[in-house]
């Protein structure tokens, strides 16, 4: 994992990040994952911090994700918060982004093995 400056990055992963993710994570540099899998963890507030998932295609489509949810007791107990596991897909961009302490955090860009050959791109 390593962070890596929008302007060095393909163009068509760019396009994708802008799509999904909100323009205040947009300006920052960018953690590139290359993973199979996302679990969908702490879309819930927790002392000042809440994780946003979004994600898009490279073809420009926004992808509809779900978000953890609680089956039973009160929000603030984690411990009884699903958190569903997301497939990364060939040519789907997950940009994990959100609040950290108060303060934009940086955003995460999750792409699949596949996706990161094509594009030509490295953790």
């Amino acid at each position: 994992m390593s962070n890596h400056h929008p302007k060095t990055l393909p163009a068509a992963l760019v396009q994708a990040v802008k799509v999904a993710a909100p323009a205040s994570a947009r300006r920052r540099t960018w953690r590139i994952n290359i993973r199979e899998t996302v679990t969908l963890r702490r879309c819930y507030w927790d002392g000042g911090s809440k994780a946003e998932y979004d994600g898009a295609t490279l073809s420009g489509a926004r992808l509809s994700l779900p978000c953890g949810h609680t089956t039973q007791g009160h929000f603030s107990h984690p411990s009884t918060w699903v958190e569903p596991v997301h497939n990364i897909r060939d040519g789907e961009v997950i940009v994990r982004h959100g609040i950290s302490c108060g303060k934009t955090a940086y955003p995460s860009v999750m792409i699949n093995a596949a996706t990161a050959a094509l594009l030509g791109v490295t953790e």
